[in-house]
């Protein structure tokens, strides 16, 4: 049987496969972060897919339609069609305005002539409307379960049933780790489950040295992360007081922004009036691999993580990390020798970093970047969502 909407090119080669991305969380012009690692892994499946994201936001309540175009653009390589949905006093009719939003926005692309082949969410929410679609138009969906809630069990009742209508209709849910996925199980959602990890832009963080040192005299190690509860950062800053007690030449480097920003810079006060913690605020990837490549090691001393991308863009550096271990960052550790401590203990942190400050060096570890590199990068993880999608495509001609 032939595959549904095949398209072929002037000499017969089958053209690449239409993927039309939808995500809960995507980075805007106002919040460049949230959801980078969905628009990575966008990238990474239009290394080999014709890829469209579809996104749709809160217009508010004076919003005179349920739901309008807001733009149709290239960001970062990927098209990229923004929606706005009317909000409602009423959580569900919010929702359903939402998905009213992305049926519009799939119809849009259709007169565009996008006309695709498979729809692929990225959290629960966005994983009800592309069942919806999935359904309507005959074609596979999935899904990939970012959110740490599960493990936290931060579930609501209404969202815990929206959870299980998406995540148990879609044709696969693709968690970035093991453990994100036994949790998930343990909310009684049952599917076919697949791991593939997040991407890392290699183009930007690659083993190269950097452009410059830091000529201060101090050994200088980094936080890079969302500045809010979760991500540990205020368990990192006792901890580097602790250190500051018993050496005087270390420099903790915090690059990140957040709701908790000005919590941790008062409670880092008198170590940043010595200069001993200094916030860099929001920097792009370029400045962030600058940093990895100019610090010792990395720190993340987060309280949960359901994979740590930080963690592989410091190792494609060539650089280690010393890292809680939560969540699926044992995963992404395995086998690559990195530095694990428990989570919420400044103690066994100001040890720890001690320790790694004692014996680590500026030697950039090549044969690490490289392992990292040959299953994180976009080209990889671009090819296991490629041959995802043509499995999936097969089971339905069945």
């Amino acid at each position: 049987m032939r595959e549904r909407n095949t398209r072929r090119d002037e000499t017969g080669n089958r053209e690449p496969k239409r993927v039309l991305i939808i995500p809960w969380w995507y980075p805007s012009t106002e919040d460049p972060v949230t959801g980078i690692f969905i628009r990575n892994q966008a990238r990474a499946v239009g290394s080999r897919c014709a890829v469209c994201v579809l996104v749709s936001r809160d217009g508010g309540w004076g919003m005179r339609r349920r739901a309008a175009l807001e733009s149709d653009k290239t960001e970062e390589g990927v098209r990229t069609v923004r929606m706005m949905y009317a909000s409602s006093r009423f959580p569900g009719r919010s929702f359903l305005n939402y998905c009213r939003s992305i049926r519009m926005g799939f119809e849009y692309l259709q007169d565009q002539g996008f006309d695709a082949q498979i729809v692929h969410a990225h959290e629960f929410q966005a994983a009800v409307a592309a069942v919806r679609l999935g359904r309507r138009h005959r074609f596979p969906a999935l899904v990939t379960e970012h959110w740490s809630g599960f493990a936290r069990r931060q579930l609501r009742r209404r969202d815990l049933s929206l959870a299980r209508y998406g995540l148990q209709r879609v044709d696969a849910i693709v968690t970035v780790s093991r453990s994100q996925q036994e949790h998930i199980k343990a909310c009684g959602i049952e599917n076919t489950f697949h791991i593939i990890g997040n991407p890392v832009d290699t183009a930007v963080f690659h083993p190269d040295p950097p452009a410059q040192s830091w000529d201060d005299g101090h050994r200088h190690i980094l936080f890079v992360g969302r500045l809010m509860p979760v991500k540990g950062l205020s368990v990192l800053l006792d901890a580097i007081a602790l250190v500051a007690t018993r050496r005087s030449d270390v420099v903790l480097d915090v690059v990140g922004d957040g709701p908790d920003r000005n919590v941790n810079e008062e409670q880092a006060r008198m170590l940043s009036q010595r200069g001993i913690v200094r916030f860099h605020g929001t920097l792009d990837n370029a400045a962030v691999a600058e940093l990895i490549k100019r610090c010792l090691f990395l720190v993340s001393p987060s309280l949960w993580e359901t994979f740590g991308a930080v963690l592989i863009e410091a190792m494609a550096c060539g650089k280690p990390v010393l890292a809680t271990e939560v969540g699926g960052v044992p995963e992404v550790l395995a086998g690559r020798g990195q530095r694990m401590v428990p989570a919420r203990d400044p103690a066994t942190l100001a040890d720890a970093i001690i320790e790694m400050l004692d014996s680590v060096d500026q030697t950039i570890d090549h044969a690490l970047a490289e392992r990292v590199i040959e299953k994180f990068s976009l080209e990889a993880i671009g090819r296991a969502y490629a041959d995802l999608y043509d499995a999936l495509s097969m089971k339905r001609q069945e």
